[in-house]
């Protein structure tokens, strides 16, 4: 089942702007953005901002890189479970290997197509 809600933690405007695209056309209802690794940990870690059904991260991200923020997610209890797609550029072996060693429902590269989210989902 789609997600209603999506945390979209990307620093490029142009893959913001397609991946929301896609998002939407998918059925995504609430589209949060995060521009950098910071940003998302703030939102994520809100006490008055409920967490995102699902959470898409960019690996190569300034202030704190999306590995980072993939790890102090899995330590945390609020957010040890949050379901995370990672989207990034990187075809670095040991990059996927990482993050499916994390517990990642999916490792896309860039850029997102229309009928990947939709397959990770049906």
């Amino acid at each position: 089942m789609m997600p209603r809600t999506v945390l979209l933690v990307e620093d490029s405007r142009d893959d913001r702007f397609l991946t929301s695209r896609i998002l939407r056309k998918a059925g995504v209802d609430e589209i949060r953005v995060a521009c950098d690794g910071r940003e998302a940990l703030e939102l994520l870690f809100a006490p008055d901002i409920p967490l995102p059904e699902l959470l898409i991260l960019d690996l190569r991200l300034p202030l704190v890189d999306g590995l980072q923020v993939l790890a102090e997610l899995r330590h945390e209890e609020k957010t040890k479970d949050l379901p995370v797609v990672i989207l990034t550029s990187s075809d670095d072996p040991r990059d996927r290997e990482t993050c499916l060693d994390l517990g990642v429902i999916a490792y896309l590269t860039k850029p997102l197509q229309t009928g990947t989210i939709q397959q990770l989902f049906a």
